[in-house]
């Protein structure tokens, strides 16, 4: 049994941050926990009033779930002042919400055909890897550069390439394989799974949706970090002295409510309306009665952060 040593309280004040959140900030958690919950019954209910087609799997047994488990996680984070680490979450839910809207938009049929075959090759790569003698397998050991690789995974990968090869030949995915190998050998690198139909990266597809403010506020600073490439969100530098920032604080959580629950609310309705109209008129009533109070009125904080000079 691992008993963990005491935090850095300058640096990771687990305690202190999470009894504040529970203390000042539970109106805003508990709105994205609810949030999350009435998504976790969306996902079964608007399955069950589709065509249960591909389009419809990947839309909510993918995607929406996707939505849905990054509104849990934002939520779980929030509630112990990890707004900074939160952002990764909140990156992931609008880029989910991104593909939602462009697959609602049209052709989904089509569009999820691609985003399963994209996947079939990826597969297909890896268990290719792990079969001894494929280039794929060499290139593979020559990665690694002398790190073990499981041999007895062999017979499995094996199984796995004949089973992607049997669906990858059936009529309506093998020009899409084809498709994607083609892209690859033109452009070079690995096609994203929306590439041969036209869309060059999440932004392009952003604008398509009316989403680019969005995608200009919410993911380039999701990317900052996820790559660690803003040092203002770490430390500052001032007259020769690097103050360290604490890793736990509220900083941004209004931020952080505010496109969660947006994101959560319009993704939530436009799946209503797609799979289950009926319900449309409740999800709105349900918004002003249990969430609109809280919505509305996110507080703005004022917190200093905690600072450890180096």
């Amino acid at each position: 049994m691992i008993i963990p040593e005491d935090p850095h309280k300058g640096l990771l004040d687990d305690e202190g941050a999470t009894a504040f959140a529970s203390e000042q900030l539970k109106t805003w958690t508990n709105l994205l926990r609810d949030l999350a919950n009435y998504g976790s019954h969306l996902i079964p209910r608007a399955y069950s009033s589709s065509g249960k087609t591909l389009a419809d799997a990947v839309l909510i047994g993918i995607l929406l779930r996707q939505l849905v488990a990054m509104i849990d996680a934002i939520e779980i984070l929030l509630c112990r002042s990890a707004v900074h680490a939160a952002t990764l979450q909140l990156r992931a839910m609008f880029e989910a919400s991104v593909y939602i809207d462009w697959m609602l938009a049209g052709d989904r049929e089509n569009k999820a055909a691609y985003y399963y075959v994209h996947n079939l090759l990826r597969l297909r790569l890896w268990a290719m890897r792990v079969q001894s003698g494929t280039a794929e397998s060499s290139s593979f050991k020559d990665i690694m550069n002398g790190l073990p690789v499981d041999e007895t995974l062999g017979n499995e990968g094996k199984n796995q390439v004949q089973e992607i090869d049997r669906v990858l030949s059936q009529a309506r995915f093998v020009g899409i394989r084809d498709e994607f190998r083609d892209w690859k050998k033109r452009n070079g690198g690995r096609p994203a799974w929306y590439s041969p139909l036209g869309v060059t990266d999440l932004r392009n597809m952003a604008v398509n949706g009316n989403k680019e403010p969005l995608y200009v506020f919410l993911y380039g600073p999701g990317s900052e970090v996820m790559h660690t490439s803003n040092y203002g969100q770490h430390i500052r530098f001032q007259s020769g002295r690097i103050t360290f920032y604490s890793i736990r604080h509220p900083k941004e959580f209004s931020t952080k409510v505010r496109l969660t629950a947006t994101i959560a609310i319009d993704i939530f309705m436009k799946v209503l309306h797609e799979y289950r109209e009926g319900e449309c008129s409740r999800f709105g009533q349900k918004y002003v009665e249990k969430w609109q109070q809280a919505f509305m009125n996110i507080p703005e904080l004022k917190i200093n952060e905690q600072e450890l000079g180096g």
